[in-house]
């Protein structure tokens, strides 16, 4: 079956395509014309308290692919913080450099990522870019809904990163760097994720 983001063909084990595969069968059979015109992977799993989503392909992926590649990587809140069950979700975004294309996303966290997936799993198999993620909207509701969706924010970053020259770092950069980081996070935020010992707190607010 084709791979509508490397356009090669491929195997997948997510139930719900042969589902889909199902329903084209059966409207051949009726005698209905119906086209399957691909997929783009998505899997989620639960360890212990934490849950791991991804869509799309992997930065090791994205590479053997051919694909040239970058990446931005965040921590982001999963609802409104004055929710008391906010939980923090860490995301790594792939997009290929030249078109700015997305590849995938992955999601990982005791916070709930899945409705963040679906919508990125939709734009990914329409062939969209990081800038159509500035532009997904949400429903509001004011007692826990964010400000900006986690899809807004990393789609943000990573305009940043390419038009504005301000790079991305992520852990596996920050534990070779030699100099010192600026924490601007709220000190409950530093108290629960401590920065490395080559850093300075001074909060934004």
């Amino acid at each position: 079956v084709k791979n509508l983001i490397t356009n090669k063909k491929g195997y997948t084990l997510v139930g719900h395509l042969a589902n889909k595969l199902g329903r084209i069968a059966a409207d051949s059979m009726g005698g209905k014309e119906s086209k399957f015109n691909g997929f783009t992977d998505a899997y989620s799993i639960t360890v212990f308290n934490n849950k791991i989503f991804t869509a799309g392909l992997t930065e090791k992926i994205a590479v053997d692919s051919g694909f040239e590649i970058a990446t931005v990587i965040g921590s982001f809140p999963d609802r409104a913080e004055y929710d008391p069950e906010v939980k923090t979700l860490v995301a790594k975004l792939v997009y290929e450099k030249s078109s700015m294309k997305l590849l995938g996303l992955q999601i990982a966290g005791e916070g709930e990522g899945k409705n963040f997936i679906d919508v990125f799993l939709v734009l990914l198999s329409q062939g969209k870019t990081i800038y159509d993620l500035i532009e997904v909207g949400q429903g509001c509701d004011t007692s826990h809904s964010l400000p900006l969706s986690l899809l807004n924010c990393i789609g943000f970053m990573a305009v940043n990163q390419e038009e504005d020259g301000i790079k991305n770092i992520g852990p596996a950069q920050a534990s070779s760097f030699h100099g010192t980081f600026v924490d601007l996070r709220e000190r409950n935020e530093v108290d629960l994720a401590p920065f490395p010992e080559n850093s300075t707190h001074i909060p934004l607010a």
